[in-house]
């Protein structure tokens, strides 16, 4: 467990933003808190964390596999993304995912197929 300082050493965030933040997820029946204590997940709490944890795993497994970023920008970029995809998008793209893993060709994805047509189509060749 970190305490606040630590937290704000890692992260970069000052106490009073993780101390304010405890307190709307605790208001909001996602964690249990006490002060000094730490910190766990309601079991609502962590069916949301679970469903987040999974939007970035796959997000990251796009960013890395797919687009070819390197681990680190993936990972970052996968922790911006997870909070702000839509339902809809996110289910889209899982199956692009899946569909990519289960090419028969598997040595040579569909992917960079799908995006020459879409440069091709943008006039952008």
């Amino acid at each position: 467990m970190l305490c606040y300082k630590e937290r704000e050493d890692v992260v970069r965030v000052r106490n009073s933003s993780v101390s304010s933040a405890l307190t709307i997820l605790v208001a909001k029946g996602l964690i249990i808190h006490e002060r000094y204590a730490q910190v766990k997940f309601t079991s609502n709490g962590e069916k949301i964390a679970e469903k987040v944890k999974s939007k970035h795993n796959v997000l990251q497994k796009f960013l890395i596999g797919v687009l070819k970023v390197d681990n680190e920008t993936a990972s970052e970029d996968a922790c911006k993304m997870e909070h702000i995809i839509s339902f809809q998008t996110f289910q889209k793209l899982t199956k692009f995912i899946e569909f990519v893993e289960t090419c028969p060709n598997s040595d040579q994805p569909a992917a960079p197929n799908v995006w020459r047509r879409s440069d091709t189509v943008h006039g952008n060749t």
